[in-house]
């Protein structure tokens, strides 16, 4: 007497899924950086000095300032996934031409 088994889906081994690849991101924030900054400022003034206009000089007056800014940035960031975090140095000096 022959007997005929039907195979179960227990019976077979998982299906074997290749590993999904994911490149590495095209861009990131890590890594040094290096800036720098110029400007130039113009400054208007009105002083009010009710305590000069009693002691015998002008208590109103006005001024004008001119002068230059520069600066620099010096930092290094590190990334881990969307998180972004590092130290920075941002010096600057600020001159006044009048």
């Amino acid at each position: 007497m022959a007997r005929v088994l039907n195979a179960d889906a227990a019976d077979l081994p998982p299906p074997s899924v290749a590993p999904i690849y994911i490149p590495p991101p095209a861009f990131t924030w890590a890594g040094p950086y290096l800036g720098a900054t110029v400007g130039f400022a113009n400054g208007f003034h009105s002083y009010d000095d009710l305590a000069g206009a009693f002691l015998g000089y002008p208590g109103l007056w006005n001024d004008q300032s001119k002068g230059f800014a520069a600066g620099g940035t010096l930092g290094f960031n590190l990334q881990a996934v969307s998180f972004v975090y590092g130290l920075e140095v941002a010096p600057g000096v600020a001159a006044c031409l009048s």
